[in-house]
């Protein structure tokens, strides 16, 4: 009877340790790991009809509300409104567009002050799509060769990471969102530019068939293609206010016809003489106002014709 007892009691061992084993196993972080969402966010993008976001309170930074608009996409802050930076959008819509997840960092309740994912640390995104709304909790940035972001859904428990970095937009000021690109477009479609100096001179590089000209004068091909594409990338990295246009004497002057788009798209650079300084506006958001180093920028865009000359032989 000993002996039949003694079995039991080894069977019942066995079979605890088994279960303990089997549990362990299964709530490890590496067993988790195995068994994560692959896939946190699917978003159509197209259908997106506006976003919020809130940076979190202890930046002191107000709220920013997107909108889709019939010319592209325009922002709001208080009582200042303004259109955006296309490809500051696409950067936002981007990642949640397929949000797919690196790793599992853990449980909100552990690791979210780790993660800046606390009600007080956190930047919240909202979006809203012609089916509902979306929302998500970006915390802290990953370090590393990729670019990774810490984030959460407001209703689910598990922190994860992410490729890109969500978390630099929250951090993004009013002037941050502002469209500084001074040309668009594709010089293929480019068929006159004229350039205007601070002396009252002027000319004209005009497309002629394949090949463009100056007074009449065919230029080198490879010289004037590697200027127009450097131009069609043309923008600012920061905005100034744009009061200073009051006081500003306009100089340097470069306009560009495209056949796609129905009015010419003019840069102007002006020099604020109080102070010394350029700043440069583009027709294409006039109501953003650009620094203008002239030590490197009106070298590279107002170039004298010899420039775009065949060299001697």
């Amino acid at each position: 009877m000993f002996g039949k007892l003694r079995t039991v009691h080894w069977l019942a061992i066995v079979a605890a340790l088994a279960a303990i084993w089997w549990w362990s196993g299964r709530s490890s972080p590496q067993a988790q790991q195995r068994t994560f969402r692959d896939r946190l966010l699917q978003v159509d993008t197209a259908g997106v009809t506006e976003f919020t976001l809130v940076p979190a309170s202890f930046k002191g930074l107000p709220p920013l509300h997107f909108h889709r608009a019939s010319a592209g996409w325009r922002m709001r802050m208080g009582a200042d409104s303004s259109d955006v930076e296309a490809e500051a959008v696409r950067d936002v819509l981007g990642t949640v567009a397929d949000m797919r997840t690196i790793q599992l960092a853990g449980q909100a309740e552990s690791v979210a002050a780790r993660y800046d994912l606390t009600d007080s640390t956190a930047d919240r995104l909202t979006l809203r799509t012609t089916t509902g709304t979306v929302e998500l909790w970006v915390g802290a940035g990953g370090q590393g060769e990729g670019a990774t972001t810490a984030v959460r859904l407001p209703q689910d428990q598990e922190v994860y990471t992410v490729t890109g970095a969500l978390g630099k937009a929250a951090d993004r000021t009013y002037g941050d969102w502002l469209p500084k690109r001074l040309v668009v477009g594709d010089p293929q479609h480019w068929t006159r530019l004229t350039f205007r100096f601070p002396n009252d001179s002027s000319y004209a590089l005009e497309r002629n068939g394949d090949h463009w000209t100056i007074n009449g004068l065919r230029t080198d091909s490879t010289r004037t293609w590697r200027f127009l594409l450097s131009l069609s990338k043309a923008r600012g990295q920061e905005a100034a206010d744009p009061r200073d246009t009051l006081v500003a004497i306009p100089g340097y002057r470069v306009t560009v016809t495209d056949t796609t788009r129905p009015d010419p798209m003019v840069v102007t650079v002006y020099l604020v003489p109080q102070e010394q300084r350029f700043i440069v506006r583009s027709s294409l958001h006039p109501q953003v106002v650009m620094p203008f180093d002239p030590r490197t920028e009106i070298p590279r865009m107002f170039r004298p014709p010899v420039s775009f000359m065949q060299p001697p032989q």
